[in-house]
């Protein structure tokens, strides 16, 4: 392999090339009289796989719809079963909720942000780090110009329960010692990272999906660090983007995920009436 080649590379190619293995019992040596019958080196016995790439920047609905697509193109008349991680567990959710048949051996999962992604906010708002904290590639200024992260957040006050809260009483009478945060610093990718404990106070809430929102509380792009870098027109253009991508990230959780801000947000019916969900059987 080239040496410049990335280890997603290598590990595509080493599932492209293990595909067709033999997966008869090698920890005891005993085959049943069935097995010993078939060759399993044949692909008839085999379990095909193929790797879906996707530039995950790119809007979460058009993500959906092209994992399906190529399901079916790469599959075709056949159930498929998806092992995602990710923004590729929501991908795979909407996919296995509008296509069950397709998709009716199940999936495996793993750290899907199902509820909400609201840890993000913190990356969002300053950058996060890669190559193991020693610089902060994705910074505000791009990571605003992309589309799939909207859909991180939620909709309504009932699925952000109590991960946002307002910590002003703790910074009061110079008390900001309570909470060991450091604003500068992303959570992903340091090394050593570790949970810090949770902290007290009013549940909180703004329209994630809403740009002037960001502006007004001066996050990310928006904040003061930024106030010499960015001219007006640059700013009304990261809102406009914003827009369109969070109506689109706003509709798909509504559909997907079933979030219903208008029963969600009001109190006086919020622990009433449960979070609905559209028929799983719709759409094959």
């Amino acid at each position: 392999r080239d040496a410049n080649s990335g280890v997603f590379d290598r590990i595509g190619s080493f599932v492209e090339r293990t595909s067709f293995w033999d997966f008869s019992n090698e920890k005891t040596g005993i085959a049943t009289e069935q097995e010993s019958n078939q060759q399993h080196s044949s692909p008839k016995y085999c379990r095909p796989t193929a790797i879906f790439s996707y530039d995950w920047r790119r809007p979460l609905p058009e993500l959906c719809t092209e994992l399906h697509n190529f399901c079916e193109e790469t599959f075709p008349n056949q159930p498929v079963q998806i092992v995602a991680h990710s923004l590729g567990g929501l991908m795979t959710f909407a996919a296995m909720r509008h296509h069950p048949k397709k998709y009716a051996p199940g999936a495996v999962v793993v750290g899907v942000p199902f509820e909400t992604g609201i840890q993000y906010l913190q990356d969002l708002h300053k950058g996060y780090y890669t190559e193991l904290d020693r610089c902060r590639q994705f910074t505000p200024g791009a990571q605003f110009t992309m589309s799939s992260h909207w859909g991180f957040f939620p909709i309504s006050k009932k699925r952000l329960q109590d991960r946002f809260v307002d910590v002003t009483e703790h910074f009061e009478n110079g008390g900001d010692h309570e909470i060991k945060f450091d604003s500068d610093k992303s959570g992903i990718g340091k090394i050593g990272t570790e949970f810090q404990p949770a902290v007290k106070g009013a549940s909180a809430y703004f329209d994630f999906y809403n740009p002037d929102a960001w502006e007004e509380l001066q996050l990310g792009v928006f904040g003061p660090e930024f106030d010499d870098k960015l001219c007006d027109k640059q700013r009304e253009a990261y809102k406009e983007h914003m827009s369109i991508q969070m109506a689109a990230a706003k509709a798909w959780r509504k559909r997907v995920l079933g979030e219903d801000e208008e029963i969600d947000n009001n109190d006086g019916i919020l622990n009433q009436i449960p979070i609905r969900f559209d028929p799983l059987a719709r759409g094959e």
